[in-house]
């Protein structure tokens, strides 16, 4: 009997986010697990440089439904709401202090009153889509976390099955601990409130990695899965890479308020002051990180004399991205020392098989990983990643191989993306036909035998 399970997500492709990533694999390979799935999704459009082009675009998206092979996708829009209103008429800096009172209000209100949920199409959908066809599963992974509430409430009304995704925390969210005015501890306290009790009526709960799983363990009470973020395939070049004299460090994605990015600014702007070295023998490449033209601003302010040393890129597709990882000679994973983690584009970095540099060492998951598959190498000082950066130019300089890693192919092939969703998909087998156990008792006394001892077996 075919089975089916229904995915609620926010992000898809086109859409080009690392979060868009996570379910378009479960799409890929769920019919090879023996579940066609129907993905419900915002009506995504290529393109948009920055997130007031990639809001208009998708303002501009209609709905639609397309089926193939691999199961059915149905884009919804969105609900325009009043700050976003605001942000694409005004920019990001006019109005910035009323739309943040409109977003919390939006925020606060929306997991009561459709009217101020702007994600409220995709529940809409799923009800229609519920109607028409009987699913297993409900899948919704968050954030936007009211994905949750969806899930909590198909299952009142047609009875389904749901799981809870957490791709990133909720309440532990890595952020939280940065927004501590007024109205950031409201909202914070307001939606807890709505996870512990939705939550609870998952039939189980999965997340990305270890130290997620324990924390939701002990604040929900619930099962939780890890399902790693994981990679699709190992890369293949579509051709050879063009030959640099530069030493290519690069970084892939956003930079984390906790991330450490002075870390390595620190260590280049040391070799630069001692005149070391020069932007003709190293590069760091940030690739797309123009979309978020704050973090521009960061890693200028730490020291804006290293300008030249510094390429910035746009937001590009994955596959444009796995290439400029492919031909850099290694690749940046930065640390937030609070906030232990695995960061996805880690996973990226591994399919590429290009040494990764851990910035600082964090001594836990991210380190940990990089040991395992024999990856690249962690740094807990800035002195001792000055004197490999000195080294690796020096190596480079002088035409010969740099320092090469004996990659782990067989500890990495874990973290595929396919291998993962099998974790998932044996817990929904699981819990869709529980197996009985068996247990094979010996007694010697047994009924109809008429005595004290043959009443206890």
């Amino acid at each position: 009997m075919e089975k089916r399970v229904l995915i609620l997500c926010h992000d898809f492709p086109p859409h080009t986010s690392v979060a868009a990533q996570r379910p378009y694999s479960w799409y890929q390979y769920f019919k090879k697990y023996g579940y066609t799935p129907t993905i419900i999704t915002k009506s995504w459009q290529a393109g948009g440089m920055n997130p007031i082009e990639v809001l208009r675009k998708e303002y501009e998206g209609k709905n639609s439904v397309t089926e193939n092979e691999l199961g059915k996708i149905i884009s919804v829009t969105s609900n325009k709401i009043l700050p976003e209103k605001m942000l694409l008429n005004y920019g990001e800096d006019g109005w910035s202090f009323v739309r943040r009172i409109f977003t919390f209000i939006y925020r606060f209100f929306s997991f009561i009153i459709p009217f101020f949920d702007r994600n409220h199409t995709i529940y809409k959908a799923a009800v229609a889509e519920l109607k028409k066809q009987k699913y297993d599963f409900v899948l919704c992974t968050g954030e936007p976390f009211i994905l949750f509430l969806y899930g909590h409430k198909l299952r009142k009304k047609f009875g389904v099955r749901w799981i809870a995704d957490y791709r990133d925390m909720w309440k532990n969210n890595h952020n939280a601990r940065f927004r501590n005015d007024v109205l950031s501890r409201i909202l914070k306290w307001w939606e807890w409130q709505f996870e512990k009790r939705i939550v609870k009526t998952a039939c189980f709960v999965t997340t990305t990695e270890p130290h997620n799983q324990e924390t939701l363990k002990y604040r929900l009470s619930k099962k939780v899965v890890i399902v790693y973020n994981g990679f699709d395939e190992f890369y293949t070049p579509q051709s050879k890479p063009a030959k640099s004299n530069k030493l290519i460090l690069t970084h892939t994605g956003t930079i984390l308020q906790g991330q450490q990015p002075e870390f390595l600014i620190e260590a280049i702007s040391q070799l630069h002051l001692e005149k070391k070295i020069s932007p003709a023998d190293i590069e760091l490449r940030f690739v797309g990180i123009k979309f978020y033209r704050d973090q521009i601003q960061r890693l200028l302010s730490i020291n804006n004399q290293l300008e030249s040393y510094m390429v910035f890129t746009d937001r590009i597709s994955a596959s444009e991205a796995l290439a400029l990882n492919a031909e850099s000679d290694y690749l940046i994973s930065l640390v937030d020392p609070e906030y232990k983690t695995i960061s996805v584009k880690t996973y990226h970095y591994l399919s590429v098989q290009k040494p990764i540099l851990v910035l600082p060492g964090d001594k836990s998951l991210l380190s940990a990983i990089v040991d395992e598959c024999n990856a690249g190498l962690s740094f807990y000082s800035v002195q001792d990643l000055k004197n490999f950066i000195l080294e690796q130019i020096q190596i480079k300089k002088s035409g010969s191989q740099l320092d090469s890693f004996p990659f782990n192919i067989e500890k990495a092939s874990f973290y595929k993306r396919e291998k993962q969703l099998e974790q998932m998909v044996l817990k929904m087998n699981e819990v869709a036909d529980p197996q009985q156990k068996r247990i094979l008792i010996l007694a010697y006394d047994f009924m109809p035998y008429n005595s004290v001892g043959a009443q206890r077996p």
